[in-house]
């Protein structure tokens, strides 16, 4: 014990870890408050555009500075390609799922 106390100062250890552990936990709190912010104000516009989306549309519709005909077209457009971003992701997770389904098969990994 005397040996290892000359060769290791555990002041200095003891604080060098205090400072770690602290700089980590400042970094874990501001990225949680932050996270639990956005994720309240997420919750509160979802409930009111749930609540009034004909209401909301006809609002939103009603800002664009285009004609009738090109409003409908860009909603149209919008809604394609919403549909098509869920689709793809979708499509994606199964076929990523399925190789990886496929993948432990060949090796097979033992279940647990």
């Amino acid at each position: 014990m005397d040996r290892a106390q000359g060769a290791v100062n555990f002041r200095q250890a003891a604080e060098g870890t205090a400072r770690f552990v602290a700089a980590r936990l400042t970094g874990l709190l501001a990225g949680s408050v932050s996270t639990v912010t956005q994720l309240v104000l997420m919750l509160f516009t979802l409930f009111f555009l749930f609540r009034d989306r004909k209401g909301a549309a006809r609002e939103f519709r009603s800002v664009l500075p285009l004609d009738e005909s090109q409003r409908d077209k860009l909603v149209e457009r919008m809604t394609n390609t919403i549909q098509a971003t869920l689709q793809g992701s979708l499509t994606i997770a199964a076929v990523q799922g399925a190789l990886g389904g496929i993948m432990f098969w060949i090796l097979d990994v033992p279940k647990r």
